[in-house]
């Protein structure tokens, strides 16, 4: 199983309790998986150190899928099916796979899974996409923003 290596970064929560979580990698699919593993971690109230280490051990899987007329659209997709499932499910979902991104004109369609360990405790606090995430590559780095919220 090949690991994500890409690497985030989450600014910090200004006044009106919005973040930027910042993500660089190779290629789109890590820079999906990083980003939203790292929404995962954000969700659990923690921010971790830039990089995604080993998978952890999982005892849960839960499907999760996104789609749009582009890329961006369909992480912001991916991310609120991502969120949703980390309300029912608890924080213990920590990672997710891509299972696949297919173009599928006119638009795309993603799916994959989110994993950790079941009945984990609740969410300290609502997190939310503010709007769509911007993705940009360039010299084979892919770079992708998104712009959080966060409520009581």
């Amino acid at each position: 199983m090949e690991e994500t290596r890409g690497t985030y970064e989450i600014g910090a929560w200004d006044a009106a309790g919005e973040a930027t979580l910042d993500v660089r990698a190779g290629s789109i699919d890590e820079a999906i998986t990083t980003a939203l593993s790292a929404l995962a971690l954000v969700a659990a109230g923690e921010g971790g150190d830039g990089t995604l280490g080993p998978e952890p051990g999982s005892d849960i899987l839960v499907p999760i899928r996104g789609q749009g007329r582009d890329v961006g659209e369909v992480l912001f997709q991916l991310s609120g099916d991502l969120l949703a499932q980390i309300d029912v499910n608890g924080t213990g979902l920590r990672r997710v796979r891509l299972d696949g991104l297919l173009d599928a004109s006119p638009g795309f369609t993603a799916w994959g899974y989110a994993l950790g360990v079941a009945n984990g405790p609740p969410p300290p606090v609502a997190v939310s996409l503010t709007g769509t995430p911007t993705i940009t590559s360039a010299d084979a780095e892919t770079t992708v923003r998104l712009r959080l919220s966060k409520g009581a």
